[in-house]
């Protein structure tokens, strides 16, 4: 995908449960194959890879400075998930999606620990989402953003908290559109 190839249409938010619906008003507006969901930094599109360092670094950054929330979190968990158990699979991987709903957070978890030399020890799953988990503390809209000058203004708002990693995520969402259609769907009008 080349960046300079697409435009920025909308900065759509949060979807949720809607996501399938938000994708298929993308579809029926521009083409199918015409649009992606991506990331935004000062107006400019970056790249999957990138969006994802960004978000990876808020764990890092994160971790790095809270000796405390690290020892809890390397003493207590065997691994951590998201949505499901099976979240583990993917390892350190990105891509590897097992479930309808993306799981970012706990691969950014592993990773960052990765990059701080350390790993699990502890003796269960720990759940990084709900506020009722056990890792709630590392869900993405409770861990702040370690580049919060970054985060889109006007923000959007959520369950997450303002400055958050999920503030950036969610903030910075952008569609992008293919110039070449964006061109053919202005002539049609």
């Amino acid at each position: 995908m080349e960046l300079d190839d697409y435009a920025i249409t909308d900065y759509p938010g949060y979807f949720g449960k809607r996501r399938d619906q938000r994708h298929a008003e993308f579809d029926q507006k521009y083409g199918k194959d015409n649009w992606v969901i991506a990331r935004a930094v000062q107006g400019r599109i970056i790249t999957d890879k990138a969006s994802l360092m960004l978000y990876e670094d808020g764990y890092y950054h994160h971790l790095r400075s809270h000796a405390d929330v690290l020892a809890w979190l390397i003493n207590t968990a065997s691994d951590v998930y998201d949505n499901a158990e099976t979240n583990v699979n993917s390892g350190l991987e990105y891509e590897i999606q097992e479930n309808a709903s993306n799981h970012l957070q706990d691969i950014a978890v592993r990773r960052a620990l990765v990059r701080l030399g350390a790993w699990f020890r502890g003796d269960h799953l720990v759940r990084v989402r709900e506020p009722e988990s056990e890792g709630y503390r590392l869900q993405p809209g409770q861990v702040p953003f370690h580049m919060p000058w970054l985060i889109r203004q006007p923000r959007k708002e959520g369950w997450w908290l303002q400055g958050s990693i999920e503030d950036f995520w969610q903030s910075n969402k952008v569609v992008a559109v293919k110039k070449e259609a964006l061109r053919t769907l202005d002539a049609r009008f």
